[in-house]
């Protein structure tokens, strides 16, 4: 590249993976400690990463009958993922495959693998773009501009395929 910089191109990308402790305080996780939202919100306030995803166990939303939707998840963790730019925040606990977007934000709950469960709200949640009570699993490919999740059943068919662009302006 001219004047010695490096050329860049969509391989080259920072990542921060993010994972909580969801046994922190409760065994249901009901509530995080202090310490630890305290932890999690300056780790993605301080983040420069191009992309931001967290792992827990807990899901945000889900449209299982088993756990369901978390209130306090909703409250404390989606308003700082979507605030601090995160990309995804990954989680089982539910025995399904769901994938969700809120606030910006994908919401991939991958909870089908030791056991599938039918027992989805048929027409899941405002916030569902795809649901299945099936054996299966996410895969999440990154470029510098782009997040790709596949759901894919235990056959190796992909069941739904999302694409998201990078989010680069500072938030409003």
């Amino acid at each position: 590249a001219a004047g010695g910089k490096k050329a860049s191109s969509a391989l080259e990308f920072t990542i921060d993976l993010i994972v909580l402790d969801v046994y922190d305080v409760s065994p249901f996780m009901t509530k995080m400690s202090d310490g630890q939202l305290a932890w999690f919100e300056r780790t993605l306030s301080q983040s420069t990463a191009d992309w931001k995803i967290v792992v827990g166990h807990r899901p945000i939303f889900s449209a299982g009958s088993k756990h369901g939707s978390s209130p306090y998840m909703q409250k404390r963790v989606l308003s700082l993922l979507a605030t601090h730019r995160a990309a995804m925040y990954l989680c089982g606990d539910d025995h399904e495959l769901q994938l969700m977007e809120s606030h910006g934000v994908l919401l991939g709950l991958s909870g089908g693998g030791a056991r599938a469960k039918s027992d989805l709200r048929k027409r899941g949640l405002p916030e569902t773009l795809f649901q299945a009570g099936v054996h299966g699993f996410m895969s999440v490919a990154l470029t510098r501009d782009e997040i790709a999740v596949s759901v894919i059943d235990k056959a190796g068919t992909v069941l739904k395929r999302v694409v998201r662009s990078r989010v680069t302006d500072a938030p409003s």
